[in-house]
């Protein structure tokens, strides 16, 4: 009895240390969405130039609007498919909340990793690490690979 109880425990601990960075990792990327203006420029604007283009029917061209293959296509379709499903009306905030999702759960990945390879405490701190480092936080705000 004490060792299931002890293993729940331990679960339960676990949910607690994932929850806490994930929710720590997604509210820091959000304040930053909403309350930072980060101008677009250089690639970011190429890339949403091509997604435009994308989800439009448009070709997949970078500086063009011919096919080309100047870049590998995943960022440009996760792009492409945000403004197919929410449109240019809700301007590039779906696609950065989009991104702080994905940047909140690399920081609960990071904490699995940590564990796996060492201890909850070693990927605790890692996944820490990663949800509250500013240019992990910052790079959400741009448009880029």
């Amino acid at each position: 009895m004490t060792h299931a109880g002890g293993k729940s425990r331990k679960i339960n601990n676990e949910i607690i240390w994932y929850s806490a960075i994930f929710i720590a990792a997604l509210a820091l990327r959000v304040h930053f969405v909403i309350n930072v203006d980060y101008p677009l420029m250089g690639d970011g604007e190429n890339y949403l130039s091509m997604a435009r283009r994308l989800a439009n029917g448009g070709a997949y061209g970078y500086l063009s609007e011919l096919p080309d293959a100047y870049v590998t296509p995943g960022y440009p379709l996760f792009l492409a498919f945000f403004l197919s499903l929410f449109g240019e009306s809700g301007g590039l905030i779906p696609i950065q909340l989009g991104q702080c999702l994905l940047g909140s759960i690399t920081a609960v990945l990071c904490v699995m990793i940590g564990k796996r390879l060492h201890s909850l405490a070693a990927g605790a701190m890692a996944g820490l690490i990663i949800a509250v480092y500013p240019p992990f936080i910052m790079s959400w705000l741009c448009l880029l690979t």
